[in-house]
């Protein structure tokens, strides 16, 4: 009951911030794409497919990051939740950058493990490529 009510809270949260609308998505996103790619960023991470991901970044990121690097930091806690059972809930925001001039779609990934959860943010810019990624 704990893990729902937290679940619960964190979608409540996402909604109502998505609900203003200075958080809701720009008209160039579909809601429904951007949480399928985003769900599909999450299923990369957690079957360890680095060099796939790292694809995905846009352009002056990917130079930056490597699949070795991804590996050192999800790795370790990726090990800690046993093996994937399901997607418990995803939802989307909408973000600026910090000089107004792009718009960024920002999805919360909640997936259920075996021993635990994880929760990824995921962002993506106008051209649905890949600008951000964390795991909690």
């Amino acid at each position: 009951m704990k893990k729902f009510t937290l679940i619960l809270l964190l979608l409540l949260a996402l909604l109502s911030c998505s609900a203003c609308s200075e958080n809701a998505l720009a008209d160039c996103f579909d809601e429904a794409q951007v949480q399928a790619k985003a769900e599909e960023v999450a299923m990369l991470v957690i079957s360890r497919n680095y060099d796939v991901v790292c694809s995905m970044f846009r352009e002056d990121l990917s130079a930056e990051l490597t699949p070795e690097y991804l590996a050192s930091q999800l790795d370790a806690m990726l090990d800690e939740n046993g093996e994937f059972e399901k997607f418990r809930a995803t939802a989307s925001a909408g973000q600026k950058s910090a000089d107004g001039e792009e718009n960024y779609a920002m999805t919360m990934v909640l997936a259920k493990f075996e021993d635990g959860k994880r929760t990824f943010t995921i962002t993506f810019d106008e051209n649905m490529d890949l600008i951000g990624l964390y795991m909690k």
